[in-house]
């Protein structure tokens, strides 16, 4: 009887986690489709030299990118934020983008995250910058506390390169409940 009920008990767990993975799949697909987009439509648009020596031309780019991160992410389930962060030598410590949720089903733009004020092994303020910087490839975070954001959250994010020179992080978080 008790061997009977632990069986009944395992193939309801089993079902529910398989549930759970439907529902859960496809969201992940979603944003690491959304990521690749964003991450191939700032190598087509970026002209890293006129970033650096123009501030109409940086001033401009952020403001586009800002609007295709927020098309891209209004449309991404599950998703609470989309990023970009140039390499911060060569374009500064918070030279970038960073969109979150707004509660209304939009997405409003805040100040990048300075990477300077934190060690490379922060996880929590700065690990989606060095993590895949380190790994060289695109790369999910396992859930985290995002101290920046205030909230606990997976990240999927991909390195940015030109020519094998490392360019940036492109990325997106998803709340983890």
């Amino acid at each position: 009887q008790e061997q009977a009920v632990n069986l009944s008990i395992r193939r309801a767990a089993g079902l529910l986690a398989d549930g759970k993975a439907a529902e859960i799949n496809p969201i992940l697909t979603q944003v690491e489709h959304s990521v690749s987009v964003m991450g191939k439509r700032l190598l087509a648009t970026l002209d890293e030299e006129r970033y650096i020596s123009d501030p109409v031309y940086r001033k401009d780019f952020l403001h586009r990118a800002e609007d295709w991160f927020e098309d891209i992410a209004r449309f991404t389930p599950g998703a609470t934020t989309s990023w970009f962060r140039l390499e911060k030598d060569r374009f500064g410590p918070d030279a970038g983008i960073f969109m979150t949720d707004d509660r209304y089903g939009g997405f409003v733009s805040v100040k990048p995250t300075e990477l300077t004020d934190y060690a490379e092994d922060d996880l929590e303020h700065v690990g989606w910058y060095y993590e895949p910087l380190k790994a060289g490839h695109p790369l999910w975070m396992p859930p985290y506390e995002n101290r920046n954001v205030g909230l606990k959250i997976i990240t999927y994010v991909i390195p940015l390169y030109r020519d094998k020179t490392f360019l940036g992080v492109v990325g997106m978080d998803i709340q983890h409940s």
